[in-house]
């Protein structure tokens, strides 16, 4: 049987926000968090006793994988406009 790694985890301890801290951090109102909870988008969430929290680590990887590449014609229209 081959031997299973583990990596051990961090020291550091993790970090949750509340909803109202995360709509200050990523700028992005309360109710569209909601909104995403509900319809199952946006980061991963816990809930912790009755509240919301968000693990950071989470919130990190979602807006990692929200990350897009400009489509050529926005770098033509951007190289445009400040000609």
């Amino acid at each position: 049987m081959k031997p299973i790694h583990v990596q051990p985890r961090s020291h550091e301890p993790r970090q949750f926000l509340s909803t109202k801290e995360l709509s200050r951090v990523l700028d992005i109102p309360e109710g569209t968090l909601r909104q995403w909870r509900c319809s199952g988008v946006g980061p991963r969430w816990h809930k912790l006793r009755g509240s919301v929290r968000y693990d950071m680590e989470h919130v990190d990887r979602f807006i990692h994988e929200s990350e897009r590449n400009p489509s050529v014609r926005a770098i033509t229209e951007e190289h445009l406009v400040s000609v």
